[in-house]
């Protein structure tokens, strides 16, 4: 479970500046939230005997600006939020435009039965405005309505007050109208005032994502894969295992919203697994990121054959290793659920052979005794008529 950060320690705690980036872009934190994060090397800027303790400066010009803004966040809200994705403009979507759009575009200026409409002329730079046809004005009749006075109102039977309950003279309605109101139970705490309840009053960026709407075939989402992986990398670059995890599972939930039947799937995934496996650790057996992006691509590997994504298979390297190890296990998977099919299929036929060679045997059986029943029946009629 996350720690709620202590508020008043934060803010009193002194300012500590981060330059962010190749133009050393200088954003503030204050140094309680790196020394309580579970991050060691993030604890040592600030309690350690280095230059950074002292100056109160870190740099982090390696990593850009962006992610060190989600670190931030993190660091104050245990959340960060990514980029959303960006809507494909033309040159990145091969889609033709809507023919609903063309043919407004071309019946412009016509009605339904495609007669021409009558345009309106131009102006001409100092022609005289043509006069307008004066309105004609029509008076409406005024009604014939009689104004209303104190004493109308008192005498209009639609406007006279309701009566009370004490006015009731029935006993036994009273009775019925007072045991309803009693027996009605009390609107429960939390539905009183009409608020939620806590839990779903701050939602994640996750769950603000997961109910967005961003059809893949009309969204790109590149950015939105490169900033979770950015960020996963740097908080394993600095031993911040909490926003590790969070990064991982926000690019596994990201991942599943990426149609890999769309053509521009195979280029994007291909550049996402560029900078995963140029900035991840190749010596950590079952690396974590790895191992989900190569899992990706295994399953979506016919899919994903196409352009940029078949020239990084063809290039080798730890990538075409790992697909390659996990498409000869997905077909040596499939072998051996073949074989344990045929032999399913070879044992379900002997029994069955041997359940009808049982239903033969009784069969056979009951015919027999069928036979000696009735020749035991003829016997007896043959006795009886001696006698």
């Amino acid at each position: 479970m996350a720690r709620v950060l202590d508020l008043t320690s934060c803010l009193q705690s002194p300012l500590a500046t981060i330059l962010a980036g190749e133009n050393h872009r200088r954003l503030s934190v204050h140094s309680f939230v790196l020394s309580e994060s579970s991050s060691l090397p993030l604890r040592a800027l600030i309690s350690g005997p280095w230059k950074e303790c002292v100056d109160r400066t870190i740099d982090w010009s390696h990593t850009d600006v962006e992610t060190v803004q989600r670190v931030i966040s993190f660091l104050y809200f245990n959340d960060y939020e990514a980029p959303d994705p960006n809507v494909r403009t033309p040159s990145n979507n091969p889609a033709s435009p809507d023919e609903n759009t063309q043919d407004a575009v071309k019946n412009a200026g016509h009605d339904e039965g495609g007669r021409g409409l009558p345009q309106e002329e131009p102006m001409v730079p100092g022609s005289p405005e043509p006069e307008s046809e004066p309105e004609l004005a029509v008076e409406e009749p005024a009604a014939d309505w009689p104004e209303l006075t104190d004493t109308a109102i008192a005498a209009s039977p639609e406007l006279l007050p309701a009566r009370s309950v004490d006015s009731i003279d029935e006993p036994q309605a009273q009775s019925a109208l007072f045991e309803s109101t009693s027996e009605r139970p009390l609107t429960p705490v939390g539905a009183c005032v009409g608020l939620p309840p806590v839990s779903f009053v701050r939602q994640t960026f996750a769950g603000v994502f997961a109910d967005g709407h961003f059809p893949y075939d009309q969204y790109s989402y590149t950015a939105t894969l490169l900033a979770h992986a950015q960020v996963y990398c740097f908080a394993d670059c600095h031993f911040l295992e909490p926003l590790k995890n969070l990064a991982l599972q926000r690019l596994s939930q990201t991942l599943r919203r990426v149609n890999c039947e769309f053509a521009a799937a195979g280029d994007e995934v291909a550049r996402l697994i560029t900078y995963i496996y140029e900035n991840t650790r190749s010596d950590v057996p079952e690396e974590p990121l790895r191992k989900l992006i190569s899992q990706f691509a295994t399953i979506n590997y016919t899919s994903l054959l196409r352009d940029d994504f078949e020239d990084l298979l063809s290039r080798g390297g730890d990538f075409t290793r790992d697909v390659a190890r996990k498409l000869l296990r997905r077909l040596t998977s499939h072998r051996h659920v073949s074989e344990i099919d045929g032999e399913a299929s070879d044992e379900s036929r002997h029994l069955l052979q041997l359940q009808l060679t049982q239903k033969e045997d009784e069969v056979k059986r009951l015919e027999e005794e069928l036979h000696d029943a009735n020749a035991w029946g003829r016997g007896f009629g043959r006795k009886k008529g001696r006698r």
